[in-house]
């Protein structure tokens, strides 16, 4: 159980009826200063007045039953993780403050809006040093700890309600939090004061200079997802400066206290794209504390700068469980499934993230536009693409992106001409996929043959080397010389390819197995008979290897080469298994049979027996071995062997005699 309250504890009161609004009473006097706030999962409620609470008459209330008292220097801090859809709101009437619990359909953020009118801001000094927040009876600041940065969070109470900071500011030294009544500033340098006067709080952060630009107080453009991180949305000159904000301000912190700088600055860095140097941040961080080590936040940054560094292998972080889910995680484990050669795969979670991206510093929204536009392209997700493209800068070069929507949209022209302006530009990779992309398409309409667009392809495949992007050029090279008549050339092509690539060499030897048998279709007979020789071990296993090799051997009977189509029927019998084995036994007896070697036919059908074969493969066999034994003079054992067949038996049988 709690401890008992002290004596002189304050009693809270509960006011309202079970069902309806609840609110909390907390008898303070007159012009005691409040505050409200939402940090770290729970709202806060501050006041400047130091007596002990007596909670107790809370402990069965289904809205108010976690609310816990904790005493900070001059006030009493109220944490009250209350039940989603109720946010609370601060009043004050004779009795004391009271805080009512809301039952509203409104986002948390449009319901912090409503709460009560925006304080007025306004600078001082020339130049400006001091940032006045204008507000009717402040009466003073508590510092305390922040619940989601650990860095100090000093909050400014009014006696008056009805104040509030509604849209959050980010400075480079701190950052204005949005509250439901008095005023929040996260401390992001240990030189920033906050302090009362008679009609405003005077913030200031000392050497530095304070800016009011517009863009520090514009509301989230992604208001209603969840986020697991904070990248500032600072102009690149405010970035800067907070990075060296922070890193002045390590030096006056414990090496053991430093891991909320650290993460701060890492994120600062990140916003800035400049991963090598934000990896290098959390490094140290995570060396200096193990708290930090185990941060799972901290860890999933550095996956993030890992990953925008191009360093793959050390982005596994973000996949840890340890993190708990949201949108912005989701965001950035599609990512690296677009850097790990799956775009189409992530296309669908960065459609669905867009609007999270779009509202990232310009520095890092510039660096993740292009691959995940390419992305949106290749993986079908027009809409999204539509609405990235719409809001990209002007000066990012997005022409690649462009040219696969109108190509998506029908088109063609338009795509092309993309397509020929990317080819004509300094970026390598994005050289090769419009050189690629413009000879699929001018073959899909038309404009060139199969033949051309083998040679134009495999004339790519310098452009850009060794990654799964020059494997799959190397095979859709082999795919179009074999449609062009070239199988041969598809496969010295695949086997030149096989050596310089092993880890993809399943996947190659596939297209070689497939080439291989459709050079045994296409070339001359002898030519094929001859690569068969040669290369019998490349003969793809299951129908297509069959089929192959039945047409070759047709062939060579047709030039009446029998012995020869009988030769490559034993020996591809002899390779073969399953059905496969049994189906050329049946060809390669025919062929004997036909040349009345009956003998040969039933010594081919005995030694490519196998049990558990489809019946009409096992009839057919049958059948055929009557023939022989009818051949060879052997008319009842022939009759034995055909009639369990039934009808179709009854017919072979009605032919023999």
């Amino acid at each position: 159980p709690p401890p008992a309250p002290p004596p002189e504890a304050m009693p809270a009161r509960l006011l309202g009826q079970p069902g309806q609004d609840r609110a909390l009473l907390l008898a303070y006097p007159a012009g005691t200063g409040a505050a409200l706030l939402h940090r770290g999962g729970a709202w806060l409620a501050a006041f400047d007045n130091p007596v002990p609470l007596n909670l107790a008459a809370l402990r069965n209330d289904p809205i108010f039953a976690a609310v816990a008292a904790e005493p900070v220097p001059g006030g009493m801090l109220l944490r009250l993780p209350l039940p989603a859809g109720t946010p609370p709101r601060a009043r004050r009437t004779p009795q004391g403050w009271v805080l009512e619990a809301v039952r509203s359909a409104e986002p948390r953020d449009a319901a912090a809006a409503s709460a009560g009118r925006a304080m007025g801001l306004a600078l001082e000094g020339n130049p400006p040093g001091r940032l006045a927040i204008l507000a009717e009876q402040p009466t003073r600041v508590l510092a305390i700890a922040d619940p989601e940065s650990g860095l100090p969070l000093l909050i400014g109470l009014v006696a008056v309600a009805g104040q509030a900071m509604p849209v959050a500011r980010r400075l480079p030294e701190l950052d204005l939090a949005p509250t439901r009544l008095g005023i929040a500033v996260l401390a992001r340098a240990d030189r920033v004061t906050l302090r009362a006067g008679a009609d405003r709080f005077l913030l200031a952060a000392a050497g530095a200079r304070l800016t009011l630009d517009d863009s520090a107080a514009r509301p989230a453009a992604a208001p209603a997802m969840t986020r697991s991180f904070d990248f500032p949305a600072m102009s690149p000159a405010q970035l800067l400066e907070r990075v060296r904000s922070l890193q002045t301000g390590l030096a006056a912190v414990p090496p053991l206290s430093r891991a909320p700088q650290r993460r701060a600055a890492a994120e600062a860095l990140l916003a800035l794209g400049l991963p090598q140097e934000a990896q290098s941040m959390i490094g140290l961080g995570m060396a200096e504390s193990p708290v930090a080590a185990a941060d799972p936040v901290m860890r999933a940054l550095g996956g993030i700068a890992a990953l925008l560094a191009g360093r793959l292998a050390e982005a596994a972080p973000l996949r840890e469980a340890g993190l708990p889910d949201s949108d912005e995680l989701s965001l950035w484990r599609a990512l690296l499934v677009v850097a790990q050669g799956e775009p189409a795969a992530a296309a669908p979670a960065l459609a669905a993230t867009l609007p999270l991206l779009l509202d990232y510093p310009l520095p890092l929204r510039a660096r993740l536009l292009p691959p995940v536009a390419l992305a949106l392209a290749e993986g079908g997700a027009a809409t999204a693409l539509q609405s990235l493209l719409a809001a990209a800068p002007p000066e990012l070069d997005l022409g690649l992106a462009r040219g696969i929507l109108a190509e998506v949209q029908g088109r063609p022209e338009e795509a092309l001409a993309a397509y020929d302006r990317v080819a004509q530009g300094r970026d390598r990779l994005a050289r090769v996929r419009a050189l690629r992309r413009a000879i699929e398409l001018r073959l899909a309409t038309g404009r060139m043959d199969t033949a051309a667009a083998a040679r134009a392809m495999e004339a790519t495949l310098f452009a850009w080397r060794g990654d799964a992007s020059e494997v799959a050029a190397r095979l859709r090279v082999a795919e179009l010389r074999r449609s062009a008549g070239d199988a041969r050339g598809a496969m010295a092509l695949l086997k030149e390819s096989e050596p310089l690539f092993p880890e993809q060499a399943a996947q190659i030897r596939a297209g070689i197995a497939e080439a291989f048998a459709a050079a045994l279709e296409s070339e001359a007979p002898l030519s094929a008979i001859a690569l068969f020789d040669a290369y019998p071990e490349l003969l793809p296993q299951g129908e297509r290897g069959e089929q192959a090799v039945l047409l070759l051997a047709e062939r060579l009977a047709a030039l009446e080469l029998v012995d020869r189509a009988a030769t490559l029927l034993r020996q591809a019998a002899e390779r073969a298994t399953g059905p496969q084995r049994a189906s050329l036994g049946l060809r390669l007896g025919a062929l004997r049979l036909a040349e009345g070697d009956a003998a040969g036919a039933l010594e081919a059908l005995a030694t490519t027996e196998l049990p558990g074969l489809p019946p009409a493969l096992a009839e057919g066999r049958m059948m055929l071995a009557a023939r022989a034994e009818a051949r060879r003079g052997r008319l009842a054992e022939a009759r034995q062997m055909l009639e369990p067949l039934g009808p179709a038996g009854q017919e072979t049988l009605a032919d023999l005699l």
